[in-house]
């Protein structure tokens, strides 16, 4: 895809935000619907680094392939079914969910024992940023 504009539409379809969720995507990267109307369309021709940035960590693609149209779309982080629905739904709940959310994952992960599952799960260590 030649543009960033269409880059940034096809990286917001594959995260699972549809053209009737585009006000949603705006808003799981910190900008106005109309901001990203506009980068989509390419009336914004170069948004900036930060918002490309955060869209690609929020949108789990390669910021190489957003910003430059250079390798594969999706960056190395693959997903179960699993987390892909959790993801979903994460979505879908509003501020104050999210945060309550996050806060009840933070406590299983500090009330679980350390070597529980520590052999059979790669991402154990990983930790959910506050």
């Amino acid at each position: 895809m030649g543009s960033i504009g269409a880059r940034v539409k096809q990286a917001r379809e594959a995260a699972g935000y549809g053209d009737r969720r585009q006000a949603h995507a705006a808003r799981s990267i910190g900008i106005r619907p109309p901001s990203l109307s506009q980068i989509e369309s390419g009336t914004t021709k170069s948004p900036s680094a930060d918002t490309l940035l955060t869209m690609a960590r929020v949108w789990r693609v390669s910021p190489l392939w957003l910003i430059f149209g250079k390798g594969a779309m999706k960056a190395a982080y693959p997903t179960t079914d699993d987390e892909e629905s959790l993801l979903s739904i994460f979505r879908d709940l509003s501020r104050a969910n999210k945060a309550a959310l996050l806060a009840s994952a933070r406590a299983m992960l500090d009330s679980q024992g350390r070597d529980d599952d520590a052999d059979n799960n790669p991402r154990r260590g990983l930790h959910v940023r506050p």
